[in-house]
This record gives C-alpha cells, structure tokens and sequence, in this order.
C-alpha cells in the first residue's frame, strides 16, 4: 500500500521491478499508445486523436480522447500554443524571453507566471538543502562551454563560479524578483513541468477530459483511455522486451531525470546536464530517478532533479518525507531501488 492511500487512487503499480546487476542501463519512457483507436465512453463513440511536435528542446506528444474531433484538434492546437507560450517566456537560450530580461537586469517586475515558477524552484530548494537551485545557470554554463573548447575548468574557476550560485540570495517582494549581480537563473530543471501543467488546464479549458501530455518522457494524464489507465512503462533498452515497471495512471504524473538525457564525454570523462549546485560538478551515483505522484508536473520535474542530485540514501529520505510522491531510482552500478509505496 502508498504511504499515502489517495495516491493508490491515481496510479496503480504493475510489473514487479527487474534485478539489474551492473548494467549501463539507460531508461526510456515508453507510452502505450494507438493512434486512431475508438472508444466507447459515457460520451458514446470517440475517437483517440494525437500530435507531436518539437517544443522546448523535446519532442511534445499530446493525446486525446474525444467524440468531438473538430474541437478535439482545435484543442490540441491550443495545448501547444501554450507550451510555446512558456518556452518563450522562460528559456534561457532566447535573449528577448521574460528570464533573460531578468538575468540581465538583475531586478525587475515579472509576470505572475514567472513569479510562480521561481516560488516553486525556491521551495524545492528549501527542502532539498539547496540540491536543486535554479541560480546553477553560471555553473551550467562553464561546463557547456567545454563541448566547444574541450577545456575542463579547474577546480579554482569551479569555485570562483559557484561564488555567483546561491537560492538564498533570490529576494522577491510582490511582484518584483531582485537577484546578484553576478547571478542567473534557469528554469530547466522546473520549466517543462509547468508547460505540461499549463496544456493539461489548457484542454480541461477546451472540455477535454481524458488527455496525457508526454514532453521528452515527462508525462501527466488526466481521465483514461477509454475507461482503461494510461500505461507508461520504463524501459530497459539493453533489451526492449523489459521493462523496469509499468504505470497505469489515472490523473498522475510521471518525471523522469537521468544522466542518459543530455551528455557529452571528454577526456575519458563524462558530462552530464544534472549538475550538482552545492560542489559545482556533475552529480554523480545514479543513473534514474523517476517520481510517480499526484502532484503537478511542476513539483515532480523539480523533485526528480532535487533526488537526482541527492542520490540514493537523502533523496530516498525526501521521497519518503512526502505525501502523494513515490520514487524508483536506479544506480550506477544497476541497482534499483523502490520507494516504499512504488509497486
């Protein structure tokens, strides 16, 4: 049983996780999804509609079920819009986006949207003792830099960066976020879990009740398939007939960070875009951690990176300090490791 018994109530744990003994094991999100299938619903006949397109670095899938295909596709149309919407609001990558403006102002009136997403990142810094810390963005930047110049920074031009990381140091007072001069901020690590929020209201909005938004693997379902769960399972691609675990989800949400997503290697060592705020590196002793939750998408896309960072024994302690949150985490040398109410 969950530690928490309205948790069984979105999601329900099926195929018993794998013994995996020192295996690079990368994991993939796999969705069992049919496009074009019909259903019968109380609605009556309806129909599964589906589109992906490329938002926010990732491929964006959105699914639905509907007995209405015109507005069905309008809808889909205006999940994406809203992805977008947040792309170009909090990307750090695009100098004229609304985060720029604040990392190069220092100090500025932001929009409610903004402000909640650095209230969020603020919070999961708190409980975290700083494992997630969206003021990582120098850090990030440092070691981006080596993809260009194959140079690995010293441990002074480490330490001299980190100077400039520090959650404690963001200040918000209404409206207006105030950072140091020496800082920046990126949303990457929260960012994308708000934009699959931010479509899921926007089909509830559109009266679509049974949807799943998957963006890179991260994932948030509302309804079901035509009266049967959504099934997410994680994948084990040193042989696709595995799988670590299926998900059958009713209204949940599943996150997934992993060192497999974005790296590169130089010198025998390898890089990875999970960077730990507190020591300025890479984190290190994992390969996965997938969140299973009730939660938003925004909460399990900044927990995934907190316990990321963590590691197995304090983000294992995290998980297990929250409502509505289980946890599987897989290790460097293959271990996994459930939550006590994951499976």
């Amino acid at each position: 049983m969950l530690k928490n018994d309205k948790l069984y109530n979105f999601f329900l744990l099926s195929s018993a996780v794998m013994g995996i003994r020192r295996v690079s094991l990368v994991l993939l999100v796999f969705v069992f999804i049919f496009a074009g299938c019909s259903y019968e619903t109380e609605n009556g006949p309806s129909q599964e509609l589906s589109d992906t397109r490329t938002l926010m670095g990732t491929e964006v899938t959105i699914t639905i079920i509907t007995n209405d295909t015109t507005n069905g596709h309008l809808a889909i149309d205006s999940a994406f819009d809203a992805i977008g919407s947040v792309e170009d609001m909090m990307s750090s990558y695009r100098n004229n986006s609304e985060l720029s403006r604040l990392n190069q102002e220092k100090k500025m009136e932001v929009s409610e949207p903004l402000s909640y997403n650095i209230k969020k990142s603020i919070h999961y810094s708190n409980i975290s003792a700083g494992a997630f810390d969206i003021s990582i963005d120098p850090i990030l930047k440092i070691w981006d830099n080596v993809k260009y110049t194959g140079k690995i920074p010293t441990e002074e031009e480490v330490n001299e960066t980190l100077n400039a990381v520090g959650w404690k140091r963001i200040n918000i007072t209404g409206d207006v976020v105030q950072i140091g001069d020496d800082m920046s901020l990126n949303l990457g690590g929260i960012a994308k879990g708000y934009a699959i929020d931010m479509a899921i209201g926007s089909l509830i909005s559109n009266k679509i009740k049974d949807a799943l938004v998957d963006a890179g693997g991260d994932i948030r379902t509302i309804g079901s398939k035509g009266g049967s769960p959504w099934r997410i399972a994680l994948q084990n691609p040193r042989d696709k007939t595995q799988y670590l675990t299926i998900i059958d989800s009713f209204n949940g949400t599943v996150v997934t960070s992993g060192d497999y997503e974005r790296y590169f290697i130089t010198d025998g060592k390898k890089i990875i875009h999970i960077a730990d705020p507190r020591t300025g590196y890479s984190a290190e002793g994992l390969i996965s951690v997938t969140i299973a939750t009730s939660l938003l998408a925004i909460d399990a896309d900044a927990l995934s990176t907190a316990v990321f960072v963590l590691g197995k024994d304090d983000g294992m302690k995290l998980v297990e300090s929250l409502d509505h949150v289980e946890a599987l985490i897989v290790t460097e040398d293959g271990e996994v490791i459930r939550s006590s109410g994951f499976g």
